[in-house]
């Protein structure tokens, strides 16, 4: 046999074997990745609107209007936490503080525009995940994964103090939302540390209730006595957000 045979069967057997022990396996871990996941994290969301239907009594006539709050965009901050408890099913949780600014209140009718105080924004979620992971080769040393996830979510919304309207037209209002989304997890070269990226949308289901009472409280800073209904359509709040993972197993 020649040479040049020899030193192919040498290298057959023997380069695939350097390149395992160099590279490693993605099977290390558990399949569908460590138990316990910690996201610190920072973000934006965008702009986002309100739109209302307003009918108040005053003095035995009803007055109807269409209104439309604009509320500007602001950065976000907030941890996540996504426990794995079965498989490639998790539980998460996860906290956040949006700070928005510009807000503009718009009578549709008229075309009128009315700023106001910016408002901050509480939000938390708790829900369940689906971790997703790509297709690896034997040489890849990390993989990419994702994961989908929804849940019910409490929303606060937190006006800002507003020289125009009486302190009672800017309370605090709760609110019920719900929150679907999607995050990937990028490796870093330290295996219990990986880079996060998410886009979420908060469903704001507005309270209708808070909102006539605010608006109720502002005829009343004026010494009249109102009644009011709102009517207020679902909102979309999106967050897009970067952050750092630890990975617990």
């Amino acid at each position: 046999m020649s040479r040049a045979v020899w030193v192919a069967l040498v290298a057959a057997v023997v380069v695939p074997s350097a390149a395992a022990a160099q590279y490693g396996t993605v099977q290390d871990g558990p399949v569908w990745g460590e138990k316990l996941r910690i996201t610190p994290f920072a973000g934006v969301t965008p702009r986002l609107t309100r739109h209302e239907n307003l009918s108040f009594l005053l003095d035995d006539r009803t007055y109807d209007f269409e209104l439309e709050t604009d509320l500007g965009a602001g950065p976000a901050f907030g941890a996540e936490i996504e426990y794995r408890v079965y498989e490639r099913f998790s539980v998460i949780g996860s906290g956040l503080l949006i700070t928005r600014g510009d807000v503009f209140e718009r009578d549709l009718s008229t075309n009128e525009y009315v700023p106001r105080a910016g408002s901050d924004f509480l939000v938390a979620k708790l829900g369940l995940a689906m971790r997703l992971r790509e297709q690896v080769s034997d040489l890849q040393l990390r993989s990419l994964t994702a994961t989908v996830f929804a849940a019910p979510a409490f929303i606060r919304e937190m006006p800002g103090d507003d020289p125009a309207l009486p302190a009672e037209a800017t309370q605090a209002m709760n609110m019920l939302g719900a929150n679907v989304g999607m995050n990937a997890s990028i490796p870093s070269p330290w295996r219990s540390v990986a880079f996060q990226l998410g886009v979420e949308d908060f469903m704001v289901f507005w309270n209708e209730g808070a909102l006539a009472d605010r608006n109720d409280a502002m005829f009343a800073g004026e010494g009249l006595l109102t009644e009011s209904t709102v009517r207020a359509d679902m909102s979309h709040m999106l967050l897009f957000r970067a952050g750092v993972t630890w990975r617990i197993n």
